[in-house]
C-alpha cells in the first residue's frame, strides 16, 4: 500500500517529467511548437542585446548622480533576476539527474503543480530580464535628456521639476512596483498557484509565531538572510523613489547622507529584519518542540527506538537527499 508521501512524490514526478519510473512518459513538442519556441528565443536575445547596448550608450553619456542613481535603483532587482535564473538552471540540472524522489518533495506541498518546471522558471527570468533592460534605457535615456535641458538641476528643482526627471523617476520606481502588481494580481495567468503560495509564503514568514513553521517558511527566510544586502539596496531604492525625483537628482546631492543614505538608520534595520524572522522560526518551533515532549513524555523515544530496531520501517523514517547524507524527516519538514 502507497503512503501519501510516496504518492505526493509520484505526481510531484509527473508535473516535472523528472524520475526514473518516468522515464517514457515524456512527450516531445511538435516541430512547429519547437521551431516558435527557438524563434521567441532568439528574439528575445536580439531585443536584450538591442537594450542592453542602448543602456550602454546612455551609461556613458551620463553624469555622476545619474550614475550614481543607476547602481541605486537597478542593483537590487539585477541580483533578484540572477537569482531566478541560477534557480532555473537548478532545476535543469535535477531533472538531466532524474533523482528520485526529486528533491522538491521537500517542500510536500498539497498542489505539486505550485513548482515550476526549470523552463518556466527561465520563462520568467527572460520576460522580466527584458523589462528590466528596458526600465534602465529608459531612465538614463529620460535623466540624460532633462540633464541636457537644464544645466541647474537644484535651482530647477526648487520651482518646477522638469518634465523628463519626473519620467525617469517613475520609470525606476515601476521597476519595483511592477513585481509587487504581479504577485497580487487577482487573475488566473501567470501561475496562479505559484503566486498564492508565495504569498502565503511571505506572509507566514511575517508572521511565524501564529502557526508551525513549514519547510517553504524556512526556505525563504533562509534566502532572505543571503540576500540580506540586496533587500538593504531596495529599501534605499523605495525611499529615494518616495524622496521624489527633486530631492534625488539634485546635482550636490551627498549619496551617503540623509534620510535615503548609507548612513541611515534604516539600512541596519533591514539588514537585521532576515536573521529576525529566522530566530522568531526558531523560537516558534523550540516552544512547540517542548509542547510535544510534555505531552508525549517518553513515548517518542521510545518509539524512535522501535522503529531503529525494524529494517523495513526505518527506510520510511530516513530519506535520501540527492547530494547529502541521510537525515530524518522531521528535519526535512519543519512543520
Amino acid at each position: 500500500m502507497r503512503s501519501p508521501r510516496e504518492d505526493d512524490a509520484d505526481a510531484l514526478a509527473r508535473h516535472l517529467g523528472t524520475g526514473h519510473h518516468h522515464h517514457g512518459s515524456r512527450s516531445e513538442l511538435a516541430p512547429a511548437e519547437k521551431g516558435r519556441h527557438k524563434r521567441s528565443r532568439a528574439l528575445a536575445v536580439v531585443l536584450a542585446l538591442g537594450l542592453l547596448r542602448a543602456a550602454q550608450v546612455s551609461y556613458a553619456r551620463a553624469d555622476e548622480t545619474t550614475r550614481a542613481l543607476v547602481h541605486l535603483f537597478y542593483q537590487a532587482p539585477a541580483i533578484l533576476i540572477a537569482a531566478v535564473w541560477l534557480w532555473g538552471a537548478n532545476l535543469f540540472l535535477w531533472r538531466r539527474l532524474r533523482f528520485d524522489p526529486h528533491p522538491l518533495a521537500v517542500f510536500q506541498l498539497e498542489d505539486a503543480r505550485a513548482h515550476l518546471t526549470h523552463a518556466r522558471v527561465w520563462g520568467v527570468a527572460r520576460a522580466s530580464s527584458l523589462l528590466y533592460l528596458a526600465s534602465l534605457a529608459a531612465f538614463l535615456r529620460l535623466a540624460n535628456g532633462a540633464a541636457r535641458e537644464e544645466e541647474d538641476w537644484d535651482r530647477v528643482g526648487a520651482t518646477k521639476t522638469p518634465r523628463g526627471l519626473v519620467a525617469a523617476h517613475v520609470v525606476a520606481a515601476a521597476t519595483y512596483v511592477a513585481p509587487a502588481l504581479a504577485l497580487c494580481a487577482p487573475v488566473d495567468r501567470w501561475y496562479p498557484r505559484t503566486r498564492r503560495l508565495l504569498r502565503t509564503t511571505i506572509a507566514r514568514c511575517l508572521t511565524p509565531w501564529r502557526r508551525p513553521v513549514s519547510f517553504a517558511d524556512f526556505f525563504l527566510a533562509d534566502v532572505l538572510c543571503s540576500l540580506a544586502k540586496t533587500l538593504s539596496d531596495a529599501e534605499r531604492s523605495a525611499c529615494a523613489a518616495l524622496a521624489g525625483p527633486a530631492a534625488m537628482f539634485a546635482r550636490h546631492r551627498d549619496v551617503r547622507f540623509g534620510a535615503c543614505g548609507s548612513t541611515s538608520w534604516h539600512v541596519p534595520l533591514v539588514l537585521a529584519l532576515p536573521s529576525a524572522i529566522r530566530l522568531a522560526q526558531c523560537l516558534r518551533q523550540a516552544r512547540g518542540g517542548a509542547a510535544r515532549r510534555e505531552g508525549s513524555g517518553g513515548g517518542a523515544e521510545r518509539g524512535l527506538g522501535r522503529e531503529a530496531r525494524r529494517p523495513a520501517q526505518r527506510a520510511q523514517v530516513l530519506q535520501r537527499v540527492p547530494g547529502g547524507a541521510f537525515v530524518a524527516p522531521e528535519v526535512l519538514r519543519v512543520e
